[in-house]
């Protein structure tokens, strides 16, 4: 006995065709030759039924059409395309933002959409600069002034980076984003002194001095006295000395007078 198909297709249960499925092309022969003329619609193909589909073949009406859409959404689905319009816009925004990103970095407007002025200290610690105006970002061909204020035991050097000079206030025309060093040096004090004080008088007065400086001290006594001794940070008898400024530093030149002896 032939086995019975489960609920079959009905003859005319064929639907419209569908535009989203592949036409296959139908060989008409001529006296030319073969060429397409006609399409054919092509059925997504049914999975095969595992046994629980079988189960329910057998007690749901039109469970073949339930299989058959089911598979056309399949298919559906592989050649679903973005709108029209998503692309459009899509390809527009793109086109802008290479246009405006180009004028923008050409221009040196960014970041963002601004020039930058960055401005760093050596050694740090060593002093601070003050723009102004002070701000995040400028538009092309704003002025900023620079003021360079040394901080305690340093002096303000000279600028470098995409500024020079050795003024600690200057003033800049943008025309693109720019960084600066600010150049300090460090500072010695070094204080000197005679004693008596009219005892003599020395080379090299009292001041700052930047680090690494050699100092040259020459004591000169007045008449009456001579030269006896250094004392404070430095020590000999030597009249001349010469030291290197490594820290601050006190120095005392020490004078005794002369004794007039008659006879």
């Amino acid at each position: 006995m032939a086995e019975k198909e489960l609920n079959p297709e009905p003859e005319n249960s064929r639907e419209p065709l569908d535009e989203d499925f592949e036409p296959v092309g139908k060989n008409i022969e001529s006296s030319k030759g073969t060429r397409d003329t006609e399409d054919e619609y092509k059925e997504p193909p049914l999975e095969p039924e595992t046994p629980a589909e079988v189960s329910q073949s057998e007690k749901i009406p039109g469970y073949y059409f339930y299989r058959r859409k089911k598979a056309q959404a399949k298919v559906k689905s592989k050649h679903s395309k973005m709108p029209a319009w998503f692309n459009i816009s899509l390809a527009a925004l793109i086109v802008l933002g290479i246009i405006f990103g180009g004028w923008g970095l050409a221009s040196g407007h960014f970041p963002p959409w601004g020039m930058s002025v960055d401005v760093s200290i050596s050694p740090v610690g060593g002093g601070k600069v003050n723009l102004s105006p002070d701000k995040s970002s400028y538009s092309s061909g704003s002025n900023v002034n620079l003021n360079a204020v040394a901080a305690a035991g340093y002096r303000f050097d000279h600028w470098s980076g995409d500024l020079s000079g050795n003024s600690p206030s200057v003033s800049l025309s943008l025309n693109s984003s720019k960084n600066i060093v600010a150049n300090f040096v460090r500072q010695f004090q070094l204080n000197i002194s005679t004693s008596p004080q009219a005892g003599g008088n020395l080379s090299t007065i009292s001041g700052n001095f930047d680090a690494g400086t050699i100092i040259d001290i020459t004591a000169n006594p007045m008449q009456g006295y001579r030269f006896d001794h250094w004392s404070g940070d430095i020590n000999g008898t030597n009249p001349t000395i010469s030291f290197i400024m490594d820290t601050n530093k006190n120095i005392v030149a020490n004078f005794v007078p002369l004794l007039l002896l008659t006879i």
